[in-house]
């Protein structure tokens, strides 16, 4: 193919693409591919996104299917308003839609191929609307530029999506995400997005013994493409009984493609399949493919089906395992972790459950043999057939299907064949007109099914076949004479037929299990008549099979069917008929089941949602029928790896596996997800019939259950939607929880035991729950004893009332001490959905607290409107200096100053004439300088539309503590590349002193600030010269990483402070967009990174948040976070509502600890400082406050705000022509101690204390708790009622006082029975038993002297015969004990001298004190320590490797430290390493996450292997003494703790600083002598 063609076929396919996926590719030619991009992605960290512009106060619209950006009838910015398109590629096409109200919009790429392109067209259409081609291939920028003309009725910029074309992208530093996700959806590329932001990774299971659990992952490769990704499983552990992890299988999931035009349902079997256009196919993700490795390509997603088998003889309860994924060049595989709870229930094996619930699922074995070509029926092809019919009964199927006719379904199933479904049976025509029957295939097929424990049920399709004709072969050609039903030709030949099939089935012993399968338009009286005018020899006919909708008309015949089906979509649109039809079957001793096919909603598609699979199962037994019917199981369609349409049905509709790949050695099936959610399903009915069958009282709540189930089937050529889709998977996720649920209440009525009447329970923080138990004993002692495994998130109190705590997961454990009984659960807290709105008390704050600062009623001085001030207060803790500008934002700055402490204001005049044009709110710190000067700072931000010429922002200095002022100038105007203007708003929003390594404040600041059109948060940093010239560095964007956070909720105006520790500087921001709430981000690195924004509660709901310590709370956490309210959900409802759904609020202050901002808690109380009558709903001119705090806890804090009510009204008559920015518009000051407020607050929190009191146990409860936790409890609630008996009580200590009453409540530990203590005698026992197999060594005399061989051998004797004694005493086994000690000590070896035989043998590992040691050489006497002995895991905190350890009686010297010897302990902190260890093994301390501090001792230490500390994160100090160190291996020191020092020796310093360099750790790890 040449290069044309190529280009010409790449062009075409494109063209066809019109889904809108987010990242799915797409082969388009053999060497480029498209990738299509919604509008909504604005991630920067990706290949491609979008980008938008617009100037202040106007903004994009972002939502799924499109972003657009509203102008109205004419705007003259317009052009200010646009799109970008960041790609990486060789080409791209746009689509948008044309409609009405959209206008014109210039595009270019790269600033070339400029192109004007209307969007108006009077109706709504999706089409493309610019292309550029033939790019060279790399990184690109699109521009879509809105104009100013229009051709309809407004100026409307919109983009639904675009296409890059691209080659394959390859390559990236390897990079392996991943998610736990339910089974309910398919995981398509579209998803990546989403996907890739969730990390979920442990999930909780259920399972009963025999059964499955199943799940799903979702790995993901992170700019970047994988190899050889592969899973390994962990055993189940539950104590000490355990799940093997043979029984963990991962199966990756590989996807086709299904057809998604124009709705094929049921069509013509004649039709062409349709011709893939690219645009015409969609992802199916449905093929449960391999679990080998597999690799991932660039950004893609990957999902995973994983599924614990539970063994039937597996012990009930917890069990936890772990999956670990990885790939190559993955240093650290994901970790994801299960709890599968088995309940002490079992399901019966397959062939036991024959007759309950099942499903058929008709088979079409010519299908196999045409996809691999081989001839049907040979032994290759069974042996092929084998997994399949396996897997069909592994999930519950038992029928055969089998045919007596060509082409019984008229074609219907694929076959490049001319006969498609041959019959088994072949008839052929004999000379005189009879017919003679070859059964040589009919029973290959059946004995072979029969083999595998197929077969109770041989269902033979059909005396009435879809042509209505009789097949048969006549001097070998195919013949079709069509009949009619009841005609004498009818009953002539089907009586020959049915009399030999009859005689031959009883030949074979087959009859009893065989039907004659009829169709829905193959029922009429002839054909039943026929049927039961055959008979055996014992005079019975054969039995019926059929599927039928019209039962409602055809009652009489849906009542002579044996074994009847019927359209599940039949049964919801006749409920009450077929309730009735199935009850008279029941009676009648027929069987009944629902059947679903093509059309049906919800439906078994490829494209369809598992969820529907399992639905239908469900929905099947919720109808109280025998089982599930479908077709088809295995008719395959040409190419099913690849793709899954039909020429006349919906992808997938006619098979439910999928072949191997032709040409593959091994030609085992691949199941499908939409399968094993069926034979989930099958599970899951059975187990309900069985708890029905065995605890009949229980049906109430299983019909409950079933109840629940609000989606019924219906008919139609649509798929569900998401809508419907969603709402089935919440169903079904409720009916798997209440099917544990009933199984835990049908196991307490059945069995004794103590059971928790609930699965795994979710909590909100601070939401209390009873647990449900139900005990079942003969004792006559029922109280239940209850622990929980970490109190801290959710406790439990004597009566079994859980309160949960704080985020996180625990286990529950509910103890009858009495019988030994117990059950656990698992809780997991989570915190409650944010109140979008102010949920906390506000008080007011008293108008003595409150003073004007500047105030201009009459604009004597052309003041009626002074805006956003800010403050700072010197180091005399009196002087302060407020900034404000003569308008809104905008005008000339008013600085005034205040000597004492804000009680008087005086105007400074002096001030640099360059502040009479500043252009933006002015902001002003005070900068401590480390050699203990201060300089003041005053910045203000040029944005272009408050009419700067240029960009940047303007500074004014002061050296003299703000006497004299430096004239304006103006830094950073454009960015890097010279051009770009940098767009500035409120600079700086903070301005943060950072520190270095060492955790001191350097001469450094990190000032942050906004581009108000593009809402790009950027930072810059401030430093000075020798000269004392400010430098301030070209701005960068800081939270790129979140773009599409700070996007959506237009992140501005941050204010920022630092940790109560100095370790973390946090950042408040606010919601420009007024459509979500105010966020909070924070960096531990000093600004280099940035945690994830998150969503702050109602109560701080507002905008440029400022936040100041109270200097008096003894705890350091207190503070007060002041800002302008935003008061969202108007309506109610708790959702952002839009524009309609919030107004401006007043001047507050949030009062909290920063645990509870960290924690997003609610906060304690706010406080309204000052009302704002601004008689505008959407103004908030208020806000934007400058706050200072004095040592005693004055706080001091000013704004601006319409602080007069009726001024307005006073000066005018009334509110018509009202203007914000003309009305009187002043600075308040606001001065208090929180204290001031103890009038207020107290009294609330005195109830408080007296609610949590009550709350309590009482002193009769005192028995049933330890008493260590009993008299914590006591403690605290004498300190709170000193506390509420006080009145000079202070709010901090109420606090304290109902916060510690509250902890120790929930921390009261229920006691135990004690323990009866160990038998001493036991003991003694077992320790004479080790030093026998000690003994047990010596076994060769000629050794030693004889004198001391006799000595030994007397005294093992005597230690055999007091062992073997059961009435010697703890005394006398001890005796015996050491006396044999004693004699092995004193063997002699033969020859005079007086060494003693070494027992100690070379590669074992032996217990010495605290630790574990492998002997490494014998007669070198050396070991390296393998860890720490068991049972002493949890209580050494400092490790010590020492210098020899004696084992049998020898000193053997430490020398090395084992491979993972300490890994993963999370208790140590401190390891000090003897002189002798000459090697630390690779992994030794890895994961120890607690480890500080490590000491290498003497000169020996040569080696330290990969990874040896890796992630010890908190170990900041390593030193290593000896000179002799040869080898460090990879990564020894990769996360260990950013401000670590390594101590080398001074003469080795050089040599040490290469050899240690590289090896994982930060860069600011130091290396130091």
């Amino acid at each position: 193919m040449g290069k044309t063609a190529k280009k010409l076929l790449c062009v075409m396919m494109a063209l066809l693409l019109a889904l809108p996926f987010q990242m799915i590719t797409v082969r388009a030619a053999e060497a480029d591919e498209i990738t299509t991009l919604k509008a909504n992605v604005v991630d920067e960290q990706s290949f491609n996104y979008f980008s938008y512009t617009a100037y202040s106060g106007k903004s994009w619209t972002l939502n799924a299917d499109e972003s657009y950006v509203d102008l109205g009838t004419s705007d003259s910015r317009a052009e200010e308003c646009y799109y970008e398109i960041h790609f990486r590629g060789n080409g791209i096409r746009v689509y948008a839609i044309k409609a009405s109200v959209h206008g014109k919009v210039r595009f270019t790429v790269d600033g070339a191929n400029s192109q004007d392109v209307d969007l108006y067209n009077s109706s709504r259409i999706t089409e493309k609307v610019f292309e550029a081609s033939g790019l060279s291939e790399g990184d690109h920028v699109l521009k879509a530029v809105t104009l100013p003309e229009k051709s309809g009725s407004k100026i409307v910029n919109q983009v639904a999506y675009a296409e890059i074309i691209h080659q394959p992208y390859t390559g990236g530093t390897p990079n392996l995400g991943g998610s736990i996700e339910d089974t309910n959806t398919q995981y398509t590329q579209d998803r990546y997005s989403e996907i890739a932001a969730r990390n979920t990774t442990s999930a909780s299971l259920t399972a009963w013994k025999n059964d499955k659990a199943v799940s799903e992952l979702v790995l993901y490769s992170k700019n970047c493409s994988l190899t050889n990704v592969r899973i390994e499983a962990s055993d189940l552990t539950n104590g000490s009984d355990m799940i093997s992890k043979d029984n963990v299988t991962a199966t990756f999931i590989k996807s086709t493609k299904a057809y998604n035009g124009s709705y094929l349902g049921y069509g013509s079997t004649t039709r062409e399949v349709p011709a893939p256009t690219g645009a015409n196919r969609s992802e199916a993700s449905d093929i449960l493919y391999q679990t080998s490795p597999i690799d991932i390509g660039f950004q893609k997603l990957q999902p995973v089906w994983v599924e614990f088998n539970i063994p039937k003889d597996a012990r009930a309860g917890n069990y936890t395992g772990t999956l670990k994924a990885t790939a190559d060049g993955i240093e650290q595989p994901l970790t994801f972790t299960y709890q599968v709870t088995v309940q002490n229930a079992t399901l019966p094996d397959i062939e036991e459950m024959a007759g309950t619930f099942d499903v058929e699922l008709w088979q079409y074995p010519y299908s196999s043999a045409e996809y691999y070509g081989v001839t049907p029926f040979s032994a290759e092809h069974l042996e092929i057939m084998r997994s399949s019919m396996l897997k069909y009964k592994e999930v519950g199927g038992h029928a055969i299907t089998a045919t007596i006719l060509e082409e019984a379904w008229n074609g219907q199933t694929y076959s490049a064949n001319d006969v498609h479904y041959p019959s088994m049976i072949k008839w052929t025509k004999n000379s005189d007109g009879s017919f003679s029957y070859d059964y040589t295939d009919f029973d290959k097929w059946v004995e072979f099914c029969k083999s595998l424990g197929i077969g109770d049920k041989i269902v033979l399709y059909s005396i009435a076949p879809w042509h209505s004709s009789f097949t048969y072969w006549e001097n070998g050609t195919l013949k079709y004479e069509a009949f009619t039903a009841g005609s004498d030709r009818y009953n002539t030949v089907w009586t020959a037929f049915l009399e030999d099939l009859i005689a031959h089935l009883e030949q074979k012993g087959w009859f009893e299990e065989s039907y004659i399968g009829i169709d829905e338009r193959g029922f009429s009286q002839a054909a039943f008549d026929l049927v039961d005018s055959v008979k055996n020899s014992q005079g019975v006919s054969l039995k019926t099979a059929g599927a039928m909708d019209n039962f409602v008309n055809k009652r009489d015949l849906a009542m002579r069917v044996d074994d009847l089906n019927v359209g599940d979509n039949a049964a919801a649109a006749h409920q009450a008929e077929f309730a009735q039809l199935l009850t008279d079957r029941e009676a009648a001793g027929l069987r009944t089941t629902l059947y679903s096919c093509t059309e049906h909603r919800p439906g078994n598609f490829a494209l369809s949602a598992p969820v529907e699979s399992y639905w239908s199962i469900i929905n099947a037994g919720k109808s109280g029928t025998a089982g599930f019917l479908r077709w088809a199981y295995d008719a395959w369609v040409t190419d099913p790896l690849n793709d899954a349409t039909h020429n006349a049905f919906e992808p997938g509709d006619c098979f439910l596996i999928y072949p191997a790949e032709k040409d593959a050695a091994d030609k085992t099936c691949k199941s499908s997800v939409r399968l094993e959610r069926m034979a989930e399903g099958v599970r899951d009915v059975n187990k309900l019939l069985i708890i029905e069958k065995e605890a009949p009282q229980l049906a109430g709540e299983i019909e409950k259950l079933y109840d629940g189930i609000q989606t019924t089937a219906s008919t139609g050529r649509t798929y569900l939607s998401d809508a419907e889709r969603t709402r089935l998977a919440e169903e079904m996720n409720t009916f798997k929880a209440g099917v544990a649920e009933l199984t835990t209440q049908y196991l307490a009525t059945t069995s004794d035991g103590l059971y928790i009447l609930s699965n795994n329970k979710e909590m909100f923080v601070n939401d209390t729950w009873q647990l449900p138990v139900s005990l079942r004993t003969e004792e006559e002692d029922k109280t239940i004893l209850y622990k929980s495994a970490d109190s801290s998130i959710a406790a439990i109190d004597a009566n079994g009332v859980v309160t949960a705590r704080k985020t996180g997961s625990t286990t529950i454990t509910a103890i009858h001490e009495a019988s030994g009984y117990q059950d656990t659960i698992e809780v997991t807290v989570t915190k409650k959905p944010l109140n979008i709105s102010n949920k906390l008390k506000d008080y007011r704050l008293p108008e003595q607290y409150l003073s004007d600062i500047e105030k201009d009623p009459e604009n004597e001085k052309g003041r009626r409107y002074l805006g956003q001030p800010d403050m700072i207060m010197l180091d005399d803790n009196q002087t302060l200096f407020t900034v404000y500008p003569v308008g809104h934002g905008v005008g000339r700055i008013v600085m005034q100053v205040s000597r004492d402490g804000g009680e008087t204001w005086t105007e400074k005049t002096d001030i640099p004439e360059s502040w009479s044009t500043s252009y933006e709110t002015p902001t002003i710190y005070k900068l401590n300088m480390t050699d203990g000067t201060t300089k003041l700072i005053v910045i203000s931000g040029r944005p272009a539309n408050f009419g700067a010429a240029t960009g940047g922002w303007d500074t004014s200095i002061s050296t003299d503590n703000g006497e004299t002022w430096s004239e304006y100038q103006t830094y950073c105007e454009y960015f890097a590349d010279g051009t770009t203007r940098n767009d500035t708003v409120v600079a700086m929003a903070s301005l943060v002193q950072l520190k270095d390594e060492e955790g001191n404040y350097i001469d450094k600041w990190m000032g942050v600030y906004h581009d108000g059109n593009t809402f790009v948060n950027y930072k810059t940093y401030l430093t000075f010269d020798e000269a004392g010239n400010q430098q301030w560095t070209t701005p960068v964007p800081y939270l790129s990483e979140y773009r599409s956070i700070e996007w959506s909720h237009q992140i501005c105006e941050v204010g920022m402070f630092r940790s109560p520790d100095g370790n973390r500087i946090v950042a408040l921001a606010r919601n420009q967009s007024h459509n979500g709430p105010a966020t909070m981000f924070y960096s531990d690195d000093e600004g280099d990174t940035w945690s994830e924004p998150v969503e702050l509660p109602g109560s701080l709901a507002g905008e440029r948040h400022k936040a100041m310590y109270d200097p008096t709370d003894p705890t350091g956490q207190r503070m007060i976070v002041t800002f302008r309210e935003i008061c969202y959900d108007l309506n109610g409802n708790n959702l952002f509502d839009g524009n309609s759904d919030w107004l401006a609020g007043d001047w507050v202050a949030w009062v909290g600890t920063y645990d509870q901002l960290m924690n997003l808690e609610e906060g304690q109380f706010r406080i309204l400082l000052c009302e704002d009558w601004a008689h505008n709903a959407k103004s908030g001119d208020t806000g934007y406050t400058g706050i200072v705090v004095q040592p005693d806890g004055t706080f001091i804090m000013d704004t601006y705000g319409h602080w007069d009510k009726d001024y307005w009204v006073e000066k005018h008559g009334s509110l018509n022509g009202y203007n914000v920015r003309q009305d009187l518009c002043y600075i308040k000051q606001a001065k208090f101690k929180l204290s001031d407020l103890d009038e207020l607050v107290i009294p609330d929190l005195k109830t408080n204390i007296t609610n949590e009191i009550g709350k309590g146990p009482s002193e009769a409860d005192a028995s049933k708790y330890t008493e260590e936790s009993w008299k914590a409890y006591q403690e605290a609630l004498k300190q709170a009622l000193e506390v509420q008996g006080s009145s000079e009580s202070t709010q901090n200590q109420c606090y304290t006082a109902e916060s510690s009453l509250k902890d120790a409540r929930l921390s009261l530990v229920m006691k135990e029975k004690k323990e009866p203590e160990p038998d001493k005698k036991d003991e003694a026992k077992k320790a004479l038993a080790d030093v026998m197999k000690q003994a047990a060594a010596y076994t060769d005399a000629s050794k030693y002297e004889a004198e001391s061989w006799k000595q030994f051998q007397t005294a093992l004797a005597h230690a055999k015969s007091v062992q073997s004694n059961a009435a010697s005493t703890k005394e006398q086994i001890e005796a015996a004990m050491n006396a044999l000690k004693s004699s092995m000590q004193g063997l002699k070896a033969a020859g005079g001298t007086t060494e003693t035989e070494n027992p100690i043998q070379a590669g074992k590992t032996y217990t010495c004190g605290n630790y574990t040691y492998k002997v490494t050489n014998v007669s070198k006497r050396t070991v390296a320590v393998t860890g720490i002995e068991k049972s002493k895991l949890k209580k050494i905190k400092k490790i010590t490797v020492y210098n020899s350890v004696k084992l049998g009686g020898k000193d053997y010297t430490v020398t090395s430290i084992a491979d993972s010897a300490f890994k993963n302990n999370k208790r140590v902190t401190d390891a000090s390493i003897s002189k002798n260890v000459q090697t630390i093994g690779k992994n030794a301390f890895a994961g120890c996450t607690k480890l500080k501090k490590v000491t290498t001792k003497g000169n020996k230490l040569k080696k330290i292997g990969s990874k040896a500390f890796f992630q010890c994160r908190n170990l900041k100090s390593l030193t290593i003494k000896s000179k002799v160190l040869k080898s460090v291996g990879k990564n020894t020191f990769k996360g260990i703790h950013r401000k670590a020092v390594i101590k080398v020796p001074a003469s080795k310093y050089k040599v040490y600083v290469k050899k240690l360099a590289k090896k994982g750790q930060s860069k600011t790890v130091k290396i130091k002598k």
